[in-house]
């Protein structure tokens, strides 16, 4: 099988292509793939720009229009990392994977989310046997690239606010996901079976390194079509946490 996985300079792109063997999507090498004409079995799009100053134009362009130019590769297969920020902030409201995203950017937590929604419908319209993952934060298995949830188990100082609630999963749960004997198409969930408070999580890991003024909080995401898909109940953010604090004092 040959497989093209964007983003795989850093983070989920980079341990993806190296666990499938598959060619690497980079800022250096999409444009030569983009107009070369091959084609790939499987198209993996993790690559995205998320930062929180980025200008709307610059949203539209690396995620909206890049992924409208992968959908015009050839390809039998197309997985799309997207975002849980596609669904409101509405504490005390679960959302499943058939809640409908509107197309109005300022229906959106942040135009980021909004950039990312706008891309899944053009996946869900277009490409061949699509399938659409919306994780919550994730957990880099190489240990250098620090979320939230890492900067707080490795006491560093965090910009979000401290009445905040996180959830995380590990990239190995997407991988599995991806990998599924399957081949599971449609929109998927991945978020771990219990969020996890900031205060509590500063608690239980002695983080003394201090807040920041963002309040977030992860989208109440159900969760039941991906356990149906993985035959098993999911762990908790905070039991991920604890593996990867013990992943952290090993490789050291």
């Amino acid at each position: 099988m040959s497989d093209l996985v964007t983003g795989a300079s850093s983070g989920l792109g980079q341990f993806l292509a190296r666990q499938l063997g598959a060619t690497a999507g980079t800022r250096e090498s999409l444009p030569e793939i983009l107009s070369g004409g091959r084609g790939f079995d499987r198209i993996i799009h993790c690559a995205s720009v998320s930062r929180f100053d980025s200008s709307l134009s610059e949203l539209t362009e690396s995620n909206i229009e890049l992924t409208d130019r992968l959908l015009n590769v050839s390809h039998k297969r197309f997985v799309f990392i997207s975002t849980i920020d596609v669904y409101p902030d509405r504490p005390g409201n679960r959302f499943d994977e058939d809640f409908e995203l509107p197309d109005d950017l300022n229906s959106y937590r942040s135009a980021y989310a909004w950039s990312k929604a706008m891309a899944e419908k053009l996946v869900l319209n277009r490409a061949q046997k699509p399938l659409v993952l919306r994780p919550t934060a994730l957990l880099d298995s190489s240990y250098k690239k620090l979320g939230t949830a890492l900067k707080i188990v490795t006491n560093q100082k965090v910009r979000i606010a401290k009445g905040s609630v996180a959830d995380c999963v590990p990239y190995r749960l997407l991988y599995e996901i991806i990998q599924h004997s399957s081949q599971p198409m449609g929109i998927y969930n991945v978020a771990s079976s219990k969020a996890y408070p900031i205060e509590q999580a500063s608690e239980d890991f002695a983080f003394t390194a201090g807040y920041g003024e963002y309040l977030y909080r992860t989208p109440e995401a159900d969760v039941t079509k991906l356990q149906s898909l993985l035959g098993r109940g999911l762990a908790t953010t905070k039991a991920y946490l604890d593996e990867y604090q013990n992943g952290l004092l090993e490789s050291r």
